[in-house]
């Protein structure tokens, strides 16, 4: 019995980070709606939906009147659309909840790992951790992998 629980826990394990392994190395996209690549990559980065688990995608698309303080209008097809790939693309994901509302990337337990070297210094010059185009080369590809990162240089 404890046997087939650890390599149950070990291939959970495994899937998760290829799934977020993928989604780092931007096969994602490819897969993403035009909706929602036209519509979201306007104004900010997309976003691997892994990254949020179905339940916090729900919630973002229910506020997108208020979509983070900005008025955000689509049809009702394309935010239809959009919402669909989102939830489909993150079943089964176990993101740490956000408090927030909507939820926000930038305070999940992942993203907050995964930054933890991200110092003062940096953010002055990249301006915000949504900025991900600011350490990220192939963020406009879908791609966040560590080996592509820009780190910036730090002020003295």
């Amino acid at each position: 019995m404890k046997r087939k629980m650890v390599f149950s826990l070990a291939l959970g394990a495994s899937v998760l980070s290829a799934t977020l392994h993928a989604g780092i190395k931007g096969h994602w996209l490819a897969e993403a709606p035009e909706g929602y690549r036209a519509e979201c990559s306007a104004c900010h980065t997309l976003y691997p939906p892994e990254m949020l688990a179905p339940d916090h995608w729900q919630r973002v698309m229910r506020l997108l009147p208020q979509h983070y303080g900005t008025q955000l209008e689509l049809s009702p097809a394309v935010a239809a659309a959009i919402e669909q790939y989102l939830l489909s693309a993150a079943v089964g994901k176990r993101a740490q909840p956000s408090q927030t509302d909507p939820p926000r990337l930038t305070e999940t337990a992942y993203f907050l790992h995964k930054h933890r070297r991200v110092d003062a210094a940096w953010r002055q010059e990249v301006k915000s951790l949504a900025n991900c185009e600011g350490c990220h080369q192939g963020a406009t590809r879908g791609v966040f992998d560590d080996d592509n990162l820009i780190w910036p240089k730090r002020r003295q």
